[in-house]
């Protein structure tokens, strides 16, 4: 699946799209590292594996994570 430019006069702080898999990387089945699709290239990542968002039911036809509320990522400040 790939995805579209967003349609914006600037580019985003922050893009963050679960359908782009070269922006995930997983690791038993949570995700490691997300990377920001923008030209930022901010990345955000959880060490722990027990605190690490699954890949959702899609929604829409569109790719989603679920955060199960103890799930987060950690990165920088946007």
């Amino acid at each position: 699946m790939t995805s579209a430019a967003p349609l914006l006069a600037t580019d985003p702080a922050l893009w963050l799209d679960a359908g782009e898999s070269k922006s995930l990387s997983m690791v038993d089945g949570g995700v490691d590292t997300w990377r920001a699709a923008n030209k930022e290239a901010l990345s955000y990542s959880q060490a722990d594996a027990k605190r690490r968002p699954q890949s959702g039911d899609p929604l829409n036809g569109r790719a989603t994570l679920k955060f199960d509320g103890n799930d987060f990522l950690e990165g920088p400040p946007v």
